[in-house]
């Protein structure tokens, strides 16, 4: 349980600090070799306004209309993802990571119906 209440700050951090950026650049999946760097609030740069932890994940897509956010650990069988439009946290298993890049993959469309296939309501 304790793993689940971290997740799920994790992503509501990322949530808050998505909504008071103006700007984020283009979409991306969740791909290893970022782990542990900064988020920031453009794609060309600018300040950092979060940070992933060591061995965690972060992949997005994004447009004016909306998000959709899924995370992964390097080591876990799941990722976890959220969107703008609803208020559930959506888990799937994953391939155990292990190797860099082997991330899941970028969503493919803004809002809670990326998460209809393959995806669970916690």
């Amino acid at each position: 349980m304790e793993g689940k209440k971290k997740i799920i700050i994790i992503i509501a951090s990322l949530l808050v600090v998505m909504a008071a950026t103006a700007s984020f650049g283009a979409d991306q999946g969740c791909v290893f070799a970022d782990a542990g760097k900064n988020v920031v609030a453009h794609a060309t740069g600018g300040a950092a306004i979060g940070r992933l932890s060591t061995n965690d994940a972060l992949g997005f897509a994004m447009t004016t209309l909306g998000y959709t956010l899924v995370t992964q650990h390097l080591q876990g069988t799941r990722s976890y993802g959220t969107a703008n439009d609803g208020t559930a946290i959506y888990w799937t298993t994953e391939t155990k990571g292990g190797t860099s890049g082997t991330g899941h993959a970028t969503p493919g469309t803004v809002g809670v119906t990326y998460f209809n296939t393959g995806w669970t309501v916690m």
